[in-house]
């Protein structure tokens, strides 16, 4: 079964596509994406393939993340926050921060993971090549801790 959520008129843009396999028992999933652009149009569609099959759809949900805050709206007070979303996060984490600041991540272990500099406010960064687990991201002197589930 594919689940896509996309933009329905032209130019066409797939935002989300995940292949489940199906099971005959009683299955639950949950998906997390993150869209930073806003389309007048969008669908979300199941396709289950090319054969017949049936198929009970039950309690699909789409939840919009709260606002974020971009560091413009920060006081001097909050200067030095630190936020991610989504929290757990999948494939993507997006980061906000003082541009310019530098970002330690380190796994449950306390292993170094990745070090980058924030070069735009909020930030994506690609989580695909990491597994599943919980981490710590820090900058100066603020943690947060997030998870990776697929």
């Amino acid at each position: 079964m594919r689940i896509s959520f996309e933009q329905s008129v032209d130019p066409w843009a797939n935002l989300f596509n995940k292949e489940i396999i199906l099971d005959t028992v009683l299955q639950s999933y949950s998906f997390e994406f993150l869209i930073n652009t806003v389309y007048q149009n969008i669908q979300l569609s199941f396709q289950a393939g090319i054969d017949s099959a049936d198929l009970t759809l039950d309690n699909v949900k789409l939840k919009k993340l709260s606002k974020t805050v971009s560091v413009l709206e920060l006081t001097e007070a909050e200067e030095n926050q630190l936020l991610i979303y989504p929290n757990p996060a999948s494939d993507i984490l997006c980061i906000q921060a003082k541009k310019g600041s530098e970002i330690q991540m380190y796994n449950c272990l306390g292993s170094l993971v990745k070090v980058f500099i924030l070069v735009s406010d909020p930030m994506l960064l690609d989580l695909s090549d990491l597994p599943e687990g919980t981490y710590i991201l820090r900058s100066n002197e603020v943690v947060c801790k997030f998870s990776i589930i697929r």
